[in-house]
């Protein structure tokens, strides 16, 4: 969702798992998979440098696939230009490769019972481990409706680097959730601002719950990069007006950024290909198809 949204600004890298059919599943360019003779080409380029590292290694330690898949992903999003990545972590984040990449915004999502042998047996555990997700580089964590024991963790942590932290419930939520053939259609609450009829083919009350945490991130990223911009426009030119700003489509607020794409932003999340995740294949006859872990 993250993706789709960026997707109106951006040149966006994704990395998930698990695939549902094709590997090449996990790595996608504006919801494009990446080509067989890509995969093999970018997996062959970075094979002398994990060897070597492996090599390094005791025996009884390894590189996590996770890990040589995400700098595979990384190579391939730089050479491809993109503008922005979304990396999803594996397993946990203590001791995940994929937490070592750097990263200006992190998300942790609802925690359940999940990965107790490797994450830990209690909510708070594998909290625990999922906060480690936030290192100080961050410039906000997005932490979606939790435990309030689960929530403690994270804020703790998220204090303790000094992050900034918005909260499911708190700082945005979704809202008028409905369930209709086409998938969910719900309301987004970010702040002051509401953005109505939002619709996802996919079905489920969490994923209207996802929905808003990933609009969310996107509304601060979209006001980060027209700061940023702003910011460089009046580097290279003190004497500019902000009327010239405006004119040239620049905004200072993601408020506003948010609301000028919002149309595009709506039909993109409309299109949303997520294969096997509560999926809406066909509405006459009603076709739903979920390929989850659990």
């Amino acid at each position: 969702m993250i993706s789709q949204i960026l997707q109106t600004k951006y040149t966006v890298g994704l990395l998930t798992s698990p695939h549902i059919v094709d590997f090449c599943e996990r790595f996608q360019i504006n919801g494009g998979k990446i080509s067989d003779e890509d995969f093999a080409y970018y997996m062959s380029s970075i094979e002398e440098e994990i060897e070597a590292i492996d090599n390094t290694l005791p025996k009884e330690v390894c590189i996590s696939p996770m890990g040589i898949q995400a700098y595979m992903a990384l190579r391939f999003f730089q050479d491809k230009k993109t503008d922005f990545n979304v990396f999803e972590c594996g397993k946990g984040a203590k001791y995940d490769d994929v937490n070592n990449i750097k990263h200006d915004y992190a998300i942790i999502n609802t925690i359940f019972l999940e990965h107790t042998r490797e994450l830990g047996e209690t909510l708070e555990e594998i909290a625990e481990d999922k906060a480690h997700v936030i290192n100080g580089e961050q410039k906000c964590v997005y932490v979606g409706q939790q435990e309030e024991s689960v929530l403690e963790v994270i804020k703790k942590r998220a204090a303790r680097y000094e992050v900034a932290v918005k909260v499911y419930g708190e700082d945005f939520w979704a809202e008028s959730i409905r369930y209709t053939k086409e998938g969910m259609l719900f309301d987004v609450v970010i702040g002051e601002e509401t953005y109505k009829d939002i619709l996802i083919p996919l079905l489920g009350e969490h994923q209207a719950k996802n929905c808003a945490l990933a609009m969310v991130l996107c509304k601060d990223v979209f006001e980060d990069g027209v700061v940023s911009e702003v910011k460089k426009e009046r580097e290279f030119k003190d004497s500019i007006e902000e009327k010239i700003l405006i004119d040239r489509g620049y905004f200072v607020t993601g408020e506003k950024e948010i609301n000028r794409n919002l149309k595009i932003i709506k039909e993109n999340l409309k299109n949303i290909n997520w294969p096997g995740r509560m999926e809406v294949l066909s509405q006459n006859p009603f076709v739903l198809l979920d390929a989850c872990i659990n």
